[in-house]
């Protein structure tokens, strides 16, 4: 039950990061001459990704009978609700750039923790989506 808890803390941490970050997205990435909307763009996919990584592990462990295409989808839909709800919180901020592009980019970073789980050795996998605790696992 712990492992729940942890997880959902830190889902919800880091989506609260995100959210408290964005106002000051312009301040990152300020070398290399990026403008402002590709900045914001980079930091809707790192954001995004960082917050998607957890999101997948709470998931695995708060419904584990679902598997992991469940867990995966839920993951792109929940985040991907919860990112346009941030966009439009943060919309009246003065965001420099269009609300799609911010979404599509907060959507690439959640792709990246779906697709990273496939491509991780079996163990690591397992690992990170608490699978290796569960009673009756091979």
């Amino acid at each position: 039950m712990t492992a729940k808890i942890t997880w959902a803390v830190v889902t919800i941490a880091c989506y609260g990061l995100i959210l408290l970050g964005q106002p000051r997205a312009h301040d990152l990435f300020g070398f290399g001459g990026l403008d402002a909307a590709l900045r914001y763009k980079w930091y809707y996919v790192l954001a995004y990704a960082a917050f998607g990584a957890p999101l997948l592990g709470a998931l695995a462990r708060l419904l584990p009978r679902l598997g992991l295409p469940a867990w995966r989808m839920i993951m792109l839909v929940l985040g991907a609700v919860l990112a346009f709800g941030g966009i439009l919180v943060q919309e009246r901020a003065g965001l420099p750039l269009p609300r799609a592009e911010a979404f599509m980019a907060a959507v690439l970073g959640l792709l990246l923790p779906a697709i990273l789980v496939r491509l991780l050795p079996v163990p690591l996998a397992r690992r990170w989506l608490g699978m290796e605790r569960r009673q009756g696992n091979p």
